[in-house]
């Protein structure tokens, strides 16, 4: 891993990155783990707004629980405890708690998206060679493949390797897209995306 040269790491508001490192052992597995958290933030955020909204405090209170764990991985203390506090509000059924606190739950959740914009894509850290056309096709096809079989281990695999090339911006779109509907176990958009 290349070093922290510009201190985007130490620029990060909100985070404590020494926990974050700690929890995932390495500046280059939090980096990895903090571009995940960016790029699913709004669908995350979306859920959790969405379930609320729709009276499914069972389903809303499993995605504060999930978020309560990403965030203290990533380091965002502040965010992690709000998530428990509303997570523990939705396991006893303490709606007045859950009620009260939701939007700042969801306010600060999303301005996470502006906090890590800054985030250096990797490209901009390690060189990679740029991947052929036929290596391209033939990744697509494999994970078409796999996602007929729902074989999560075998896409990841595959999106693992393609991580060594530098892509064409409209492929990135598509391995980043896949990368989060595979989150999401959504077999139909990643066969739709690769048809």
């Amino acid at each position: 891993m290349p070093e922290d040269k510009d201190g985007w790491l130490d620029q990060l508001k909100q985070v404590e990155t020494a926990d974050g490192i700690r929890y995932t052992g390495s500046k280059e597995a939090y980096l990895k783990f903090l571009r995940t958290f960016y790029t699913t933030l709004e669908d995350k955020a979306d859920e959790i707004e969405n379930s609320y909204k729709n009276g499914d405090m069972e389903f809303c209170t499993i995605k504060v629980h999930a978020l309560k764990s990403t965030a203290r991985i990533i380091g965002a203390r502040k965010l992690s405890k709000l998530a428990e506090k509303l997570e523990e509000a939705g396991k006893k059924g303490d709606f007045k708690t859950f009620d009260a606190h939701i939007d700042e739950l969801l306010t600060m959740f999303r301005g996470f998206k502006e906090n890590l914009a800054r985030l250096p894509l990797e490209k901009d850290l390690i060189k990679k060679e740029p991947i052929s056309d036929e290596a391209i096709l033939d990744a697509y096809e494999a994970l078409r493949t796999f996602a007929l079989q729902m074989d999560v281990d075998a896409i990841r695999m595959i999106l693992d390797e393609l991580e060594v090339y530098e892509l064409k911006p409209h492929d990135q779109e598509k391995i980043e897209t896949i990368n989060r509907k595979l989150l999401q176990f959504d077999w139909d958009g990643i066969e739709k995306l690769l048809q």
